[in-house]
């Protein structure tokens, strides 16, 4: 059998984000403090209208590819 490695990876993320208070505003599930000091969290990646799982994936894709 040949060799089998990774030889490159892409990734990507949406670009729009929202910030976790305006999260926590309208969930009312849990508190700021929890979320931003316990886990670090101050914000979060929001996809676009335009945007699915899918773009995302062939974004990374090319990125791959950019990088072999």
């Amino acid at each position: 059998m040949g060799n089998l490695g990774i030889i490159s990876y892409g990734a990507a993320i949406p670009k729009r984000r929202i910030k976790i208070e305006d999260i926590i505003n309208v969930w009312k599930n849990s508190s700021v403090a929890l979320v931003k000091n316990s886990q670090g969290v101050a914000e979060r990646g929001v996809l676009g209208a335009d945007e699915d799982t899918n773009t995302l994936a062939i974004q990374a894709a090319k990125e791959a590819l950019k990088n072999f």
